[in-house]
């Protein structure tokens, strides 16, 4: 829960401002927003009001922290203005009857709020599947098992280098402790990405007679756009799913609506679409896209123009798609298919804590704390130039093995919370300038991944990735520095 930091800070401020700050390096929080979220004592009808306000606001940055009553939503770009009036005056007179919060506290009324979410999504999913032998059972939210977390104070759920410690505490011994240790969660927006690929013309079909447009709630072609060209981050994935749910469920339960003139079949109609007597209604032809109109000055392209089975224009210039051989409808490889993408078996995880390492003592910490004083300084260079005074400085070093590599790791891990935390890219260069202080060399690499869209960069030793908590080998290598001093 993000409110928990500022939860923390109130119940215990002197140990809480230091756990605080652990997590906001760990979690490269700009620290003007985070004493600017800790500051504030906006009430839970204000933050309603504000949040009523944001909500067409572009989503705020992921290292933006938030430690608000509510998570701000956000209204898609195809929403409309009906749709997002609609919502804005929903928050807004909620917020004028100025409800209380179930909880005096962010962080307890956040965790209530997620328990009364959950239990009616398990509520929800036992009555759709009724009768199918199937139940959804959820341990966690017995009585019993809140009321003992509830008990517990908020620094002992936030043990600082611990992945959910009051829960690895309690079923220590009933679980294997390799799960217990994990540093990092799943990570599952890949499958996401592989589904809307493979079901990209049907989620299309869906955009040619919607009913939320004809509710006046979407636009389709601003959906459609959003559909060919998603995003390359998860965020990007749950307004398509939210609609593509809203749009399941009303063509699930179909509802014929009242006619009150006889052109009209609906209550609203969309701006777009025009009724003619006696007939459906019909939409105007999809708008081209900018790089469409530059095609179409060619009028050798323009009379090669292209009409679908459907009735959809298709891009000039833009070749069908390969189907890949043996799975009808699913797209063909692409450019990152091998590499930088995950796949189906290819585990994506993200970090969940800051690493944990073995305090060193210290008259042993000075070069560490140095390596990673220098990693600082250059990895704000871009990267050409970084990858240049790497490859000057692994001139003439030996090759470092996996367990010396290790420990350089774990030392600098020690000293430096952001090296423990998200700083991966400040952790290996140190890890590297420490061992080149004593005359080994680790390979130093930098990639990327697609679908969902992360850069990382790691060390390695004889070819083996160190201490990296997830699976490196979705990442696509862009940069390396090996021990010869040559670079890829």
């Amino acid at each position: 829960m993000p409110a928990c930091a500022w939860s923390l800070a109130r119940l215990r401020p002197a140990d809480g401002l230091r756990l605080v700050n652990r997590y906001r390096l760990a979690n490269r929080w700009p620290w003007r927003s985070t004493l600017r979220q800790l500051a504030d004592r906006s009430t839970f009808a204000q933050n309603l009001t504000e949040v009523a306000g944001r909500i067409t606001a572009p989503p705020p940055p992921v290292n933006e922290p938030d430690f608000g009553w509510v998570f701000a939503p956000r209204m898609p770009a195809w929403a409309t203005p009906d749709a997002v009036a609609a919502v804005r005056d929903l928050l807004t007179t909620a917020a004028e009857r100025t409800p209380e919060p179930l909880d005096a506290d962010r962080a307890r009324h956040q965790a209530l709020s997620s328990i009364v979410f959950e239990g009616n999504t398990v509520r929800q999913v036992n009555t759709a599947v009724a009768g199918t032998g199937l139940v959804w059972e959820a341990p966690f939210l017995d009585d019993r098992v809140l009321e003992a977390a509830f008990a517990t104070r908020i620094d002992e759920r936030l043990a600082a280098g611990r992945f959910k410690p009051l829960l690895t505490t309690a079923v220590r011994g009933l679980v294997p402790d390799d799960f217990l240790a994990r540093r990092d969660k799943g990570e599952f927006s890949a499958e996401t990405f592989r589904g809307i690929e493979r079901n990209r013309d049907r989620i299309l079909d869906l955009c040619e007679d919607s009913l939320l447009a004809r509710l006046g709630l979407v636009d389709p072609h601003a959906f459609r756009s959003a559909v060919l060209n998603p995003g390359p981050m998860s965020h990007h994935l749950q307004p398509i799913q939210t609609t593509v749910a809203c749009e399941s469920w009303l063509r699930a339960h179909p509802r014929t609506p009242e006619r009150t003139d006889e052109t009209e079949s609906c209550p609203r109609r969309h701006p777009h679409a025009r009724r003619f007597r006696g007939g459906p209604a019909r939409r105007p032809p999809r708008p081209l896209l900018p790089a469409e109109r530059l095609r179409l000055r060619d009028p050798a392209q323009a009379a090669r123009r292209r009409h679908s089975r459907r009735g959809r224009r298709e891009p000039v210039g833009v070749r069908p798609r390969q189907r890949g051989a043996g799975a009808p409808g699913r797209a063909g490889p692409g450019p990152f298919a091998e590499r930088g993408r995950p796949r189906g078996g290819d585990t994506v995880t993200t970090p969940a804590v800051a690493e944990q390492a073995t305090r060193l003592p210290l008259h042993r910490q000075i070069a560490p704390r140095c390596a990673a004083g220098a990693a600082r300084l250059l990895v704000r260079l871009p990267p050409a130039r970084l990858h240049r005074v790497l490859r000057v400085l692994s001139k003439g070093s030996r090759p470092a093995g996996y367990a010396q590599v290790a420990r350089a790791r774990r030392s600098v891990v020690s000293v430096s919370t952001r090296c423990a935390g998200l700083g991966c890219l400040q952790r290996s260069v140190a890890t590297v300038l420490l061992l080149r202080v004593r005359g080994r060399w680790a390979d130093w690499c930098t990639g990327f991944r697609v679908q969902p869209f992360a850069a990382h960069a790691w060390v390695e030793a004889g070819g083996r990735p160190v201490d990296e908590p997830g699976e490196v080998g979705v990442f696509r290598t862009v940069l390396a520095v090996r021990r010869t001093g040559g670079g890829s």
